[in-house]
C-alpha cells in the first residue's frame, strides 16, 4: 500500500487496531507524515486527535546510525547499546535533545498551542512509518511521563526489528504491513501541512 494513500491505510489501520481490543481515548500522532493516517484511524475509533512530534538523533559523522529519539517535550529515548559502540557521549546527546526539542515544539506550534491531558487515558501513537524505535519509544515515555495508563503503537508499516523493540515497551503494536520498507513516495510536504494546519486541536 503506497503511503499516498493515507485516508485509506488509515481506516484500515483503524479496522487492525479495534480487531487488537485497544480502546484508544486520544491517538497521538508522531510527525507532520503521519497525520493523514492518524486523522483517519482517530475519526474511525472517535478518539481525539493531538500531536507529539518526534524526530531521531544520529551518531556524529554516521548518517545511518541512530543512537536517540527526542519528542517536542524534550522526553528522550537513548540507545545504550548504540551509545557505547560508537562511543556517543552524554553530553553530545544532551545537545541535540535540546535543539531538537525546540525545533520540534516550534513546528508543533504552527499546528496547536495546546496539549490535550493524557493522564489517566488510554494512548494510541500513530505514525505512517516507523523505522527507528527510538523515535516512538521517545514519544512512549512522554505519555507515560504525563500520566497515560496504556500506551500502544499503529502504524501502516513498521520495520521487524522497530516492531520488536517496542513490543517490549507497550501493551501492543499493530500494522498493516509489518517487516516490510516503507514505499518513500508521499504526498508533498506543503500538501500534507496545509491539510494539517486545517485540523483544529484546541
Amino acid at each position: 500500500m503506497s503511503l499516498n494513500d493515507g485516508d485509506e491505510a488509515g481506516s484500515k489501520l483503524a479496522d487492525k487496531v479495534s480487531d487488537a481490543s485497544v480502546n484508544p481515548d486520544i491517538v497521538l500522532c508522531s510527525s507532520v507524515e503521519g497525520f493523514r493516517v492518524a486523522k483517519a484511524v482517530s475519526d474511525n475509533l472517535k478518539a481525539d486527535l493531538d500531536l507529539r512530534f518526534s524526530e531521531s538523533i544520529k551518531v556524529p559523522g554516521e548518517s545511518d546510525v541512530i543512537v536517540a529519539g527526542v519528542t517536542d517535550d524534550g522526553t528522550a529515548w537513548v540507545d545504550r547499546l548504540v551509545k557505547d559502540e560508537f562511543n556517543v557521549s552524554g553530553a553530545f546527546i544532551d545537545r541535540a535533545r535540546i535543539v531538537k526539542a525546540r525545533t520540534l515544539g516550534l513546528k508543533k506550534r504552527e499546528y496547536s498551542r495546546e496539549d490535550k491531558p493524557v493522564s489517566g487515558k488510554n494512548v494510541l501513537i500513530v505514525d505512517s512509518s516507523v523505522l527507528d524505535s527510538n523515535r516512538i519509544a521517545a514519544v512512549i515515555g512522554s505519555a507515560m511521563k504525563h500520566g497515560a495508563v496504556k500506551v500502544s503503537i499503529a502504524a501502516p508499516e513498521i520495520s521487524e526489528i522497530s516492531a520488536s523493540h517496542l513490543k517490549k515497551l507497550c501493551k501492543t503494536v499493530v500494522s498493516l504491513e509489518e517487516g516490510l520498507e516503507p514505499d518513500i513516495s508521499r504526498v508533498s510536504q506543503d500538501r500534507i501541512s496545509e491539510k494539517l494546519k486545517k485540523h483544529d486541536f484546541t
